[in-house]
């Protein structure tokens, strides 16, 4: 069964455990979504719904599967950006100074 299939009624998709409705289905094996907000950095697994209660199940024990993980990241925040400016020919080495360039949670975590 597809994402175009006549008995799908109520697509969405559980990402954790919140919910969404496709943004847009491109066609019976894809579908387009936008991840919710959430307040922290962390990995989650996707789950779609043809009827909007039964989601299919991440099946590898203890693990997440990679296929249907989705991982959010924290935000980066520069505070310090030099030189400034630069030629538009490239090339110019730049220094950035900020936080979350390396990430609290991460794959190999």
């Amino acid at each position: 069964m597809g994402f175009k299939h006549r008995n799908v009624c109520n697509l969405k998709v559980r990402y954790g455990a919140l919910e969404v409705q496709p943004h847009e289905v491109h066609n019976d094996t894809s579908i387009e979504t936008k991840s919710p907000v959430v307040n922290l950095p962390d990995q989650v697994t996707l789950s779609p719904s043809g009827n909007g209660q039964q989601y299919s199940a991440d099946y590898i024990l203890h693990y997440r599967d990679i296929e249907n993980t989705y991982t959010y990241y924290q935000d980066v925040f520069v505070h310090m950006l030099h030189p400034q400016y630069g030629p538009t020919s490239g090339k110019t080495k730049i220094e950035v100074q900020g936080i979350g360039f390396k990430q609290f949670k991460h794959e190999d975590d």
